[in-house]
Order: structure tokens, then C-alpha cells, then sequence
């Protein structure tokens, strides 16, 4: 357990919430550029706004979260099925807690981001960029 509280890690997973933070900031100043400058629908401006953020995500974490570039290919394919994974599961919490526990949709979202966050940070930390990552 004491694996869980060493400083790196600590240090690691307040860098990956700068970065998350970074490409939300992408994500939502790119969906109203869209929408009020180009006249996107919010949908499909928001969905532009996923891709940078997933991209930009990759990069960050890559160059200066884990310091990982190798295996190129099999990492943007693990980030990609991460994403993944970890929106869905968001949504799935942000629904239990708003329509099953009868939490506010706003809190919902937070609890949800908080818990899946930190998930994704391990998926990312031990799978994606794992230095240890099979060639």
C-alpha cells in the first residue's frame, strides 16, 4: 500500500490534472469557436472539441506526465481505448448518481469526473505509458 503514497506517483497525478484541465480548457474553447464563430451545431463542435482534447491529452501525458515515447502505435491505440472507457464510465456514473441516487446532475458530473480521473490516471500510468510496455 505504501506504493500508492510515494511522492512520484503524488507528483505524477497532479501533473495529469494540469494536463486534463489544459484540453478540458481546449475542449470547451474549441466548441464555442465552432458554435459562435462558425455557426456549428453545439454537438458536432463539441465532438471537435473531444478529438483536440483526446490529442492533446495523448501528447501531454506522453511528453511530460509519464516521459514516454516509445511504442508510439500501441500507445495512441491504448490512450484511444482509455478515452474510451473512461467517458462511457463517466456517463454511466453521471446517470446512477443523478437518476438513481437523486444527486444534482452538476455534483453528479463532478463525483463522476473525480472518480474517473483517478482511474484513468492508474490505466494510463500502467498500461498506457508503462515503461514496461511489451514492443
Amino acid at each position: 500500500m505504501d506504493f500508492l503514497f510515494q511522492r512520484t506517483h503524488w507528483k505524477q497525478f497532479i501533473i495529469f490534472l494540469f494536463g486534463g484541465g489544459l484540453g478540458a480548457l481546449l475542449n470547451l474553447g474549441m466548441t464555442y469557436f465552432l458554435t459562435e464563430f462558425f455557426g456549428f451545431w453545439y454537438l458536432t463542435a463539441y465532438s471537435f472539441g473531444v478529438i483536440s482534447n483526446i490529442v492533446f491529452n495523448f501528447f501531454f501525458h506522453r511528453a511530460i506526465t509519464f516521459q514516454e515515447k516509445s511504442n508510439f502505435k500501441k500507445r495512441i491505440a491504448r490512450f484511444f481505448l482509455t478515452s474510451v472507457f473512461i467517458g462511457s464510465g463517466i456517463m454511466l456514473l453521471v446517470y446512477v448518481f443523478t437518476d438513481v441516487l437523486k444527486i444534482w446532475y452538476m455534483l453528479s458530473g463532478i463525483l463522476a469526473i473525480g472518480i474517473m480521473s483517478t482511474i484513468n490516471f492508474f490505466i494510463n500510468k500502467f498500461w498506457v505509458f508503462s515503461q514496461y510496455a511489451e514492443d
